[in-house]
Parts: structure tokens; C-alpha cells; sequence
């Protein structure tokens, strides 16, 4: 999977990143999680700030359109985003540390797959 930034805009009154990323693949789409990772070692954003809020693919295409948002801290991503939005990139443990303003809790998986991709 390979990640190509084709716009990316600063919003300074919603204090965050804008982008529109090209994201080829070969077979199926990737998941959400998978793009969101990948994106998050492409800008060396921090893990509690991003947002993926659509991946979209057409049919047939071996590629897909993302829309994703970093914010400059977790309390302004806290106040804009809706739950739902949180929930399709958090998980309900996750959502709850961001919440009471604790560090997010990394996964096995997802720290094997940032030290792989710094790698490459």
C-alpha cells in the first residue's frame, strides 16, 4: 500500500491539517486502521490527533481517496469531532483515555507496524 498526499490545506480557525491522500493498493481495500497508521508515520503526526474521515474507492480501481484531519491537540479535535467519528477511529478504550486526557494505550500490532514502515 503506498500513500500519496494530493492536497493538503491548514484550517487555523478549526486548529487542524486537511488532506486528501491517494492511497494504491492491490487487491482489496485496505482498512481504515491500516491507512490511518500509515498515514500517521507519513507525517509523524501523533496517534491521538488524526482522524481518517472517509476512504472512499471506486470499482474496479486499484486505488483509493482518504480524507484526513490533524488536529494541533487532542482538545480541539475533542471539541469538533462527532462520537460516531471518534468511534470509527478509536476504540471505546481508546475514546475514554483521550476523554480523561490520558495517553493513548498502543497495541502490539500497531507498534510493529510503525517500526516497519520507519524502517523501509
Amino acid at each position: 500500500m503506498e500513500i500519496e498526499i494530493l492536497e493538503e490545506k491548514e484550517n487555523p480557525l478549526l486548529k487542524r491539517v486537511e488532506l486528501k491522500v491517494k492511497v494504491s493498493h492491490n487487491g482489496a481495500t485496505p482498512r481504515r486502521a491500516e491507512v490511518r497508521e500509515k498515514i500517521i508515520a507519513l507525517k509523524d503526526a501523533s496517534r491521538d490527533r488524526v482522524i481518517l474521515h472517509g476512504l472512499r474507492s471506486r470499482f474496479g480501481a486499484r486505488e483509493s481517496i482518504a480524507y484526513v484531519k490533524i488536529y494541533e491537540s487532542r482538545d480541539a479535535m475533542l471539541s469538533v469531532e462527532e462520537e460516531h467519528m471518534l468511534r470509527k477511529n478509536f476504540s471505546e478504550e481508546e475514546i475514554e483515555a483521550l476523554k480523561a486526557g490520558r495517553e493513548i494505550p498502543v497495541k502490539e500490532e500497531a507498534k510493529e507496524k510503525e517500526e516497519k514502515s520507519k524502517s523501509e
